[in-house]
């Protein structure tokens, strides 16, 4: 039928093929239903193309077949894929007033997308009002708010949204616990992330890379210095391998408290593993020395930099001039600006 072919262009995501055999079942005389046009629109979501998913609805409309919540939710969805968001909460309005319910993609779709842009507040009063109406939501929602409260650095939130999660029966995975811990991590919370750690343990879930990380993290923040390097040994004593990031995460965090010798015992132990620095990383070092005023140590890190084949940046000569004004030497701080 016309039918399931539109509907397996729409699962591959295929607008032009969709619309193609849309117009051929209108030549042929056969008016199209509710599921031609909810095809169409979802290979419009899937496309990401917000705009002709909304065109398509009004057409709908238009044939005299009422939207339902899968196809207003698609909508939404491709909207807040887009990132109008805006548009996606207007087009809920209306399936609020022509009396069709959200389900959990509706919600999860503005939940997602204003926590991806960091619309915190946002995000959670949509959470709230899901619950409200008694839409329990998914793992997606609720990953995506646990992690946008650790970036924002409120790692009670994480916890908060955690525990609903929870209270819900929804399965928490490595990712969520993980999303606690990050949390944990950017506040420099040691004990709470060594008691998440130790959770995602107890419950079976797998402790990955990113777990031995998030607590390294919140040993290096919170300046527990041996604490971060026994965490270190039992990542490697365990198997865990951890990447580069880790290391220049723990480098450039201790820069930025003008911990230099704790600094490069870390970035010791990166070369020890035959992982590469970024180019941020060796900034951090050079705008350590700068800031104290001792061109000699940050100019060795430029030329590490060098010999590491990363090509430096205005920033990273203005570092070095930086470096040589501080320490009353105009005349050396010249020729990096040169």
């Amino acid at each position: 039928t016309y039918n399931s072919v539109i509907n397996a262009c729409a699962k591959a995501g295929s607008v032009a093929k969709a619309e193609h055999w849309v117009a051929q079942m209108q030549q042929a005389g056969l008016a199209g239903n509710r599921i031609t046009y909810g095809s169409v629109i979802n290979a419009c979501a899937k496309a990401g193309d917000s705009k002709r998913a909304e065109a398509w609805l009004h057409k709908m409309k238009q044939a005299g077949w009422a939207a339902d919540t899968i196809v207003y939710s698609t909508v939404i969805n491709a909207c807040a894929r887009a990132g109008e968001i805006e548009k996606g909460e207007e087009w809920f309005a209306k399936m609020q007033k022509d009396g069709i319910p959200g389900n959990a993609i509706t919600y999860s779709s503005l939940i997602v997308a204003h926590a991806r842009k960091g619309a915190l507040e946002r995000a959670e009063a949509w959470a709230d009002h899901m619950l409200k109406v008694g839409v329990p939501g998914d793992s997606v929602s609720y990953n995506t708010l646990i992690f946008a409260c650790a970036k924002a650095g409120e790692s009670e939130r994480a916890e908060i949204w955690f525990n609903r999660m929870h209270s819900l029966g929804l399965k928490a995975n490595s990712f969520t616990y993980n999303g606690v811990m990050a949390g944990c991590a950017r506040a420099g919370k040691l004990d709470r992330a060594e008691k998440w750690w130790n959770r995602t343990r107890d419950a079976g879930v797998e402790v990955t890379n990113a777990t031995y990380h998030n607590v390294i993290m919140a040993a290096v923040r919170a300046g527990a210095q041996a604490r971060a390097e026994g965490w270190l040994r039992r990542a490697k004593r365990e198997g865990a391998q951890l990447q580069a990031s880790t290391y220049c995460a723990a480098i450039v965090t201790l820069c930025k408290v003008g911990h230099a010798e704790h600094a490069e015992q870390w970035f010791d132990r990166l070369k020890a593993e035959g992982l590469q620095a970024d180019g941020a990383t060796y900034n951090s070092l050079i705008a350590l020395y700068s800031s104290n005023g001792d061109g000699e140590r940050a100019e060795r890190w430029f030329d590490e930099m060098v010999r590491a084949g990363l090509q430096a940046r205005c920033h990273t000569f203005n570092l070095l001039a930086e470096a040589w004004k501080n320490a009353g030497q105009p005349e050396r701080a010249g020729k990096w600006l040169q």
